[in-house]
């Protein structure tokens, strides 16, 4: 009996060892089969599904080791699978990050082993290509960490250099910040203080914005000879030709006859630039008495030159065009006949022009997108309207609140024209679906275009 028990344990141990060995044989070959099948991904495209099939494989050939141990076989192709997966990822870059790190590390640790180990299986067999490959392998990684340990310490210290730098970083960008809102509140600060001498400066005696036509017609009768009165209300020169000097040859007027702007050639010569350019710097000059030397700015125009003199503050605009024959002179009342629009009253005064002071307030202040483009929000006074500065763009931009308050929708937009003068764009008639959404509490704006493409703009400080 006793040797009949040994022979049927014996028997079935033997089974038993045969269906283990079944089993970590389908093993692999499931293993080599998802090996195989990673080997024609395009992992550019599609990098999960190669990371996806190469972790099935490892954990077939981590089941099949389990059953039999470390067969050659079973460690080469580990150690393959395993670099593979190495191969696919950026390792300098990412292997000590907080999410991704410790995995990476332990796939780099894993691939090293399985490589030595099969070298060390194969160490009495002769040089073949299986043995080159692990080889390789080997050197690769040996540039890695060798053990957690030292994989931790690295960590730590990268942790601390990159906290070190961002602590000089986030003081820079602070520092950065102060000097911008310091800048920033010192020239608004001018701004408000020069917008009142603006708006209160004229050309000459006789003239000022505002004032009824009729009565400058009367007053100034020697300024009229010569001219003529277009249908748009403007004074037009008959005789533009003569090369006088500060001749009236434009005024325009709004629906109650009232002067919205005027241009004066203060100078016309006959091909005699001298004479320009000794005129321009006495103007030039006067102003920059009167004004203050940075707010007399100089731009360039299409054949001519501008200079602007001009406040966000101001209800208008002085602007002095030159060429190497003329000078010109312009006062502009910018955006009253705008504002007070029909297409304002339709669209602001039925139903929408309640202002909450408060809650614009939260809307405004200096946006960036990208390394140089600013974008600054101010709200016109008493009106709901939220009006955008673009840093080198003469155009000033109108947005009011929609109904549910949380989006602005384009208003219209006052155009820079050619001749220094503005007009009423419509080009946002057939562009509803341009919008500004805020994130107050992110301090983020999103632009939304046409088309609905959103561009986003970070709030540079509050």
């Amino acid at each position: 009996m006793k040797q009949l028990s040994t022979l049927i344990f014996g028997l079935f141990f033997t089974i038993n060892t045969y269906a283990q060995q079944a089993e970590a044989q389908l093993l692999f070959e499931e293993a080599e089969t998802l090996y195989n099948k990673f080997m024609t991904l395009d992992c550019k495209s599609n990098p999960q599904d190669c990371q996806n099939t190469l972790m099935q494989c490892a954990q077939k050939l981590d089941g099949a080791e389990k059953i039999v141990g470390e067969k050659p076989k079973i460690v080469y192709l580990s150690a393959l699978a395993l670099y593979k997966t190495y191969d696919l990822f950026d390792y300098a870059n990412n292997l000590y990050d907080d999410k991704h790190g410790e995995g990476l590390f332990k796939i780099v640790y894993e691939a090293r082993k399985s490589a030595k180990r099969y070298l060390e299986l194969k160490k009495n067999d002769e040089v073949d290509d299986r043995h080159r490959e692990m080889r390789k392998i080997v050197t690769e990684l040996e540039q890695f960490p060798k053990d957690k340990v030292t994989w931790l310490k690295e960590k730590q210290k990268r942790d601390a250099e990159i906290a070190k730098a961002n602590k000089v970083r986030e003081e820079k960008h602070r520092q950065f910040l102060a000097q911008v809102k310091e800048y920033d509140q010192k020239k608004d600060q001018y701004y408000r203080e020069i917008a009142p001498k603006i708006d209160a400066w004229e050309y000459k005696d006789g003239i000022k914005i505002g004032m009824d036509f009729n009565e400058l017609k009367q007053t100034k009768k020697d300024w009229f000879k010569g001219h003529y009165i277009s249908a748009s209300g403007s004074v037009l020169d008959k005789s533009w030709k003569k090369y006088d000097s500060d001749l009236l040859y434009d005024v325009n007027t709004d629906k109650e006859n009232k002067v919205m702007g005027y241009k004066f050639q203060v100078l016309k010569t006959k091909k005699d630039y001298t004479l320009v350019s000794k005129n321009l710097q006495k103007l030039l000059d006067d102003l920059k008495k009167y004004f203050g030397e940075n707010l007399v700015v100089e731009k360039n125009g299409k054949g001519s030159r501008f200079f602007a003199i001009k406040s966000s503050y101001a209800k208008h605009i002085i602007v002095i065009k030159h060429d190497l024959f003329n000078i010109d002179l312009a006062k502009i009342n910018t955006a009253a006949e705008f504002v007070y629009s029909d297409a304002y009253k339709n669209e602001l005064l039925a139903g929408k022009a309640s202002v909450d002071a408060a809650y614009l307030d939260r809307y405004l202040g200096t946006y960036k997108n990208g390394p140089s483009r600013i974008f600054k929000f101010s709200r016109e006074e008493d009106k709901p309207l939220l009006v955008l500065n673009v840093e080198n763009n003469a155009n000033t931009f109108y947005f009011y609140l929609n109904k549910d308050t949380t989006e602005f929708e384009p208003l219209y937009y006052l155009e820079a024209t050619n001749n220094y003068g503005y007009r009423k764009s419509t080009y946002y008639e057939n562009n509803k679906t341009m919008r500004l959404k805020f994130d107050i509490d992110a301090g983020k704006l999103s632009y939304f275009d046409k088309n609905g493409e959103e561009e986003i703009f970070t709030k540079v400080y509050e």
